[in-house]
């Protein structure tokens, strides 16, 4: 008898304390949060909020306005008032409003463009239903993003949707000096249509070490600057030279009498023992703004690359991809010419510069 009394007693305190031990581990998790399961609240630790008084598992129809962040034809983020982000998963059935484009797919929608957004909620899960474009950009930079840290040379991407594909970008530091500002190309096929874009530039040494990025165009009704973009970026210290490039002048010979006739401009790179590639890969840059407000400009067709260069016993040999070849007269030919060599020349180690297209020298750059 008086062992089934203590087989009880035991039996009795091992369950207290495995109730105790369970009910103490409730209380001490980390996850304290209401769960919801099978349609009703469930406390799960010791959470410190009320009841939720959402209905639980309940499906719920909220407006969303914000401006998208990333977007493909699954998903898309939007950046709401107060910063915060949100996701919305896309289906075949979500209805998609433009406002001046035509929108069918989540691919066709653009970070920088502010949109509401109707959408099913089930938990934290939220499916767009009505996706309507509110208000549209025609430009937007993917790189860098804000806060990049840059140094020499900076490559800028993005796309947009501009007047014969041309755009044109800056580099400014805070003072709001401008250390290079010229223009690229995107690759759009039509006109309308959004195209990337990739542009590597250099830039004159910042006084600061913060800056911006701007890219935006010009209009072409009244050259207005539309649809600015505007990225936040710090500059990184590199190891630099100082190469010149050789261009034509306006001012200094406003008839261009003297086809031969160049001046040197100077442009900071990134220290390399490749000096004579690195100034003339400065030369295919084109003229920067300032330097045209100068009276500067380059004869030299855009877009052209260098294929290969290399120097043997004082010869510059230089080969060209094809579009250096110019479509024009001797004058042209003359000052397209004066400008390679003489920026192949700045250096004691060239004294003669050979020119190939294609890896074709007969007849290249003949009057």
């Amino acid at each position: 008898m008086e062992n089934n009394k203590r087989l009880i007693i035991g039996i009795v305190v091992a369950f207290i304390v495995i109730i105790g031990g369970f009910i103490l581990a409730r209380g001490l998790s980390d996850e304290d949060t209401w769960i919801c399961e099978n349609g009703t609240w469930i406390r799960h630790g010791n959470p410190t909020s009320a009841m939720p008084t959402e209905g639980c598992g309940e499906i719920k129809t909220t407006d969303y306005e914000g401006v998208i962040k990333t977007a493909n034809n699954n998903s898309l983020v939007i950046s709401i008032p107060g910063g915060e982000d949100k996701q919305f998963s896309l289906a075949p059935s979500t209805v998609f409003i433009g406002n001046t484009s035509d929108i069918t797919a989540g691919n066709d929608l653009k970070p920088g463009f502010t949109v509401n957004i109707r959408a099913e909620e089930k938990g934290n899960e939220r499916q767009a239903l009505v996706v309507t474009i509110l208000k549209e950009v025609n430009i937007f930079v993917t790189e860098p993003k804000p806060g990049d840290e840059i140094g020499l040379p900076v490559t800028i991407k993005g796309e947009a949707r501009v007047f014969e594909n041309t755009f044109n970008y800056r580099i400014k530091d805070k003072n709001g000096k401008i250390l290079w500002e010229s223009f690229g190309m995107t690759e759009a096929p039509d006109a309308g249509i959004f195209g990337a874009f990739t542009v590597e530039t250099n830039y004159s040494k910042p006084a600061t070490e913060e800056g911006t990025i701007e890219v935006f165009e010009y209009s072409p009704k009244d050259g207005g600057e539309e649809n600015m973009v505007i990225v936040p970026v710090r500059f990184a210290k590199v190891e630099e030279m100082v190469v010149k490039v050789f261009l034509s002048n306006r001012k200094s010979d406003p008839n261009f009498l003297d086809c031969g006739k160049v001046s040197a401009v100077l442009r900071r790179v990134p220290k390399t023992t490749g000096v004579a590639r690195a100034a003339l890969e400065e030369l295919l840059r084109g003229v920067a703004r300032n330097e045209a407000e100068l009276g500067y400009f380059s004869n030299i067709p855009f877009r052209v690359s260098i294929k290969s260069l290399v120097v043997e016993n004082g010869v510059a040999k230089v080969d060209f991809s094809k579009e250096l070849e110019p479509a024009g007269g001797s004058c042209l030919v003359t000052a397209i010419r004066a400008q390679i060599e003489q920026t192949l020349k700045q250096f004691p180690t060239v004294t003669a510069v050979e020119i190939s297209i294609n890896g074709n020298k007969e007849d290249i750059l003949q009057p």
